[in-house]
Order: C-alpha cells, then sequence, then structure tokens
C-alpha cells in the first residue's frame, strides 16, 4: 500500500459549568487519506486505523466521537 498523505483533525465541544468546571461534550475527527487503494479498500484501512487506535479506544465510551472521512 502507498500512503501519500493520512492527515487527521480534530476538534471538540466543551461544556462550561457554574462552578468554573467544564467538560469535553463531543468529539469531532476528520480524516483525509489519499493512497493507492481503491475506495473499499481504503474506507476498511481507515476502519482498521480506529479500532487500533488507543484513543478512540479510551474515550469512544466516554465521549462521544463523530468521524468524517473526507
Amino acid at each position: 500500500m502507498e500512503i501519500n498523505k493520512f492527515e487527521v483533525k480534530t476538534a471538540g465541544e466543551t461544556t462550561k459549568y457554574q462552578d468554573g468546571r467544564s467538560a469535553v461534550t463531543k468529539i469531532q475527527v476528520t480524516i483525509h487519506a489519499e493512497t493507492n487503494l481503491n475506495e473499499q479498500d481504503q474506507h476498511t484501512f481507515i476502519n482498521q486505523v480506529i479500532k487500533e487506535c488507543t484513543i478512540h479506544e479510551t474515550l469512544k465510551h466516554a465521549v462521544p466521537i463523530e468521524i468524517k472521512r473526507v
């Protein structure tokens, strides 16, 4: 497989409580990958990357995570 570009951008939404604390309420991840794979194989590859991501595995049950592929 040839990877020409693999760019990940993250953004988050937070809420602020009256006592000054805050918490992350949503994480948005945008993945832009350019490879020599066809569309289906690239989709499978990105899903595997997400599956093996330690951060995603740790946070996925605590904070809603939206993943976009571009």
